[in-house]
């Protein structure tokens, strides 16, 4: 029997939609998210890979024009979404009536005997509305960015959350807390004097109204008997004094620091300041925490996609220049230069090292280095 990889042409199979198809995504879906997947619908994770795509999306692809044209912002807002979300990306290499194109796949998994990831082959699958294709494929046909991977498989990518595993599931136990309580009945107690005993001969119980409107409560006030608030002979205020609401439902003073704590452990697991996310912090905090958000976690996630861009694409000038992002930082790097030109460096040196552009001649300092 031959392997799929040593036909000359790739193998093609289109499914239709149907309780099949249905059957075999469940699966594919249920193999591709494991066991870890429970941080990825909490927002703390969306933040940051929000954050990620957007800023990736800006990134402006400095490569030969039809290398350009294929990594479109919405691809490398992608890649920069699955690398945080997922771990990893797929994208399909395909040349069609001379123009290169980059396909996002669905379904994928590496196949290999080889340690060297070139030697490997993918079985990649493609959705469409109606139908899916799958492919048998060579590596040097498939982008296959990841995140970071754990050495004893180099060939699954490994996503920052999943590395702190027990945070993930905590802030996703505490979500899913929060939307079941929503969906419950919540609401406040209000004590009164206990009702009179109903005769035998009543159908309904005392407590079965009481029931009925307790489960249909949704945040509003209903009227409970408690016996120890009136006793004969006592004055009416007496009842009157033993009223007090009593909440019952989630104690959000207890959750809602949990979440915000784990929320910020999520963050920072992915490399992104929580200032971002704080309401109402102050400015400076903001554009520092920014800064070395550019600085630390994305400019390096850009190096990691642009050496697999690089070895795929036969692109080994490719850059993905992020200056436009330096804006939010424009005045810091502008103080960094000012103070290396005075300390004697170079004006030319001194841009290299901010990452300042040298509009017009800038003399050194009496002094300085040549």
């Amino acid at each position: 029997m031959r392997w799929p990889w040593q036909k000359r042409e790739p193998e093609q199979r289109s499914t239709a939609q149907g309780y099949t198809a249905s059957l075999t995504a469940a699966f594919e879906g249920a193999a591709v998210a494991g066991t870890e997947t429970a941080p990825l619908a909490t927002a703390a994770l969306e933040a940051a890979a929000g954050l990620y795509s957007r800023c990736m999306a800006a990134a402006v692809v400095r490569a030969d024009p039809t290398i350009e044209r294929a990594l479109t912002p919405a691809v490398l807002a992608l890649i920069a979404r699955n690398l945080i979300r997922r771990g990893e990306d797929f994208h399909l290499i395909r040349v069609r009536n001379g123009r290169l194109e980059l396909r996002p796949q669905g379904f994928t998994y590496a196949h290999g005997n080889s340690a060297d990831p070139l030697a490997w082959f993918y079985s990649a699958t493609e959705y469409g509305p109606t139908d899916s294709v799958h492919r048998w494929v060579p590596a040097a046909s498939m982008l296959h960015c990841r995140y970071s991977v754990d050495s004893s498989r180099p060939w699954l990518g490994v996503p920052p959350w999943s590395w702190a595993s027990s945070t993930g599931a905590a802030i996703a136990a505490l979500e899913r807390l929060v939307a079941n309580e929503a969906k419950a009945p919540h609401g406040h107690l209000l004590g009164v004097p206990e009702a009179p005993v109903l005769s035998d001969d009543d159908d309904e119980g005392p407590l079965d109204g009481f029931r009925n409107d307790l489960a249909a409560a949704k945040g509003r006030t209903l009227v409970m008997e408690r016996a120890s608030d009136w006793k004969q002979g006592e004055p009416a205020g007496a009842a009157r004094n033993g009223m007090e609401h009593v909440t019952y439902g989630l104690d959000r003073n207890i959750v809602d620091p949990l979440r915000t704590a784990t929320g910020r452990d999520v963050l920072g697991a992915c490399g992104v300041p929580p200032t971002l996310f704080v309401p109402n912090s102050d400015g400076t905090a903001q554009r520092e925490a920014f800064r070395r958000f550019l600085h630390a976690s994305l400019r390096p996630l850009a190096r990691i996609m642009e050496a697999e861009f690089r070895s795929k694409l036969d692109a080994p000038d490719l850059q993905l220049d992020l200056s436009e992002l330096h804006a939010a930082d424009v005045s810091g790097r502008a103080r960094s230069f000012g103070q290396l030109v005075k300390a004697g460096v170079h004006p030319e040196d001194a841009a290299a090292n901010t990452g300042v552009v040298l509009t017009r001649d800038v003399r050194a300092p009496e002094g300085s280095a040549p």
